[in-house]
Parts: structure tokens; sequence; C-alpha cells
């Protein structure tokens, strides 16, 4: 326990902090899942509209600072060579 009232602060709002980071880190894995799937899945249309929401949680991760920018891109660029079926992607 801390012994100083700013460090028990510090220590709640860490732990508050660690939540939100680990719910933005499930929610944008749960979107390349879903992403991945979509190309197993049904037509072009859903796997277009997956892939629009996909980008927009990894701008939004790097906007939060859970990824790197190129980090983010590497994963837009992959998945967008999976989706259009592209010989080579080995994913």
């Amino acid at each position: 326990m801390a012994n100083i009232k700013s460090a028990a602060k510090r220590a709640r709002r860490s732990l508050a902090q660690r939540s939100v980071n680990r719910r933005n880190r499930s929610i944008l894995k749960n979107a390349i899942k879903e992403a991945r799937g979509a190309k197993a899945g049904a037509a072009a249309g859903a796997s277009e509209k997956q892939l629009s929401a996909l980008y927009s949680a990894l701008d939004k991760s790097v906007y939060k600072g859970i990824l790197h920018k190129n980090a983010a891109a590497r994963h837009k660029h992959r998945l967008a060579k999976l989706l259009r079926g592209s010989p080579h992607s080995n994913l």
C-alpha cells in the first residue's frame, strides 16, 4: 500500500487506465480477426465494409498510442492483400 496520497491516487489511476488499454487492444484484435474471417465468409461487399471498420479501428489505435503508425500501415496492407486474393499473401 502506498504511504503517500499522490502515490495511492497514481495506483488507482493506473488500474483504471489498464482496463481501458486492455479494452482498446481487445477491440483492435477482434476487428483484425473478423476481417481475416471475412475472406472465407460471404460477399465482397461485406468484406469491404469490415475492411473499412478495421481501418478505422487501426487509425484509432494509432491515435490512442496502442500501435505505431507503421505497424498499423503494415496491418492494413496485409489485410487488403489478403482480401483481394493475392497469391503471395502469407498470413
